[in-house]
């Protein structure tokens, strides 16, 4: 974890330059766009910016590929209400930084920016999965490891338990 005023260093680069999109961390976007549509449509992307403006916690978040995305019946994610588009996208959000090591070992829950719904981690045949309650998924790859932000990419759009369609 960066000190006390590496913290600082990063949250000025922040307020002056804003924090980056979550697909611009990812290399441009090119796999991340309809993740940083969504992000853009809910606002959630000024949470993380403030999160990460007001935070030394740190973020960690589960990205789904925009082929992720294209699994669910075609026109699904426009029929989603605010609300759930909202919710899905809390849902990929962790309000702390874990590396990828610390999630290999890490065995409780992790609170998600859902109030209440939490994410579940498992180290399997040296593969860290991530599991929602109604999925498992692998962690494809870590787009970017290091302080204050962990992006890891998923293939599934992880759904928090109980919603609907």
């Amino acid at each position: 974890m960066a000190s006390f005023p590496t913290y600082y260093a990063l949250l000025v680069l922040v307020l002056l330059l804003g924090a980056p999109s979550l697909g611009a961390l990812a290399g441009g976007g090119y796999q991340f766009n309809i993740l940083d549509k969504l992000l853009q449509e809910t606002n959630l992307q000024s949470v993380i910016d403030k999160h990460l403006a007001t935070s030394p916690r740190g973020l960690t978040a589960f990205s789904p590929t925009d082929a992720a995305f294209r699994k669910p019946p075609p026109g699904l994610l426009n029929r989603l209400t605010f609300a759930q588009k909202t919710q899905i996208g809390l849902f990929h959000l962790v309000p702390k930084y874990y590396s990828l090591m610390d999630l290999t070992k890490t065995t409780l829950p992790l609170q998600t920016f859902s109030p209440g719904k939490t994410l579940k981690l498992a180290f399997r045949q040296n593969k860290l999965f991530v599991l929602s309650g109604s999925m498992t998924t692998p962690v494809a790859y870590a787009i970017q490891n290091k302080y204050p932000v962990a992006n890891f990419a998923i293939n599934d759009v992880l759904v928090p338990p109980g919603m609907r369609f």
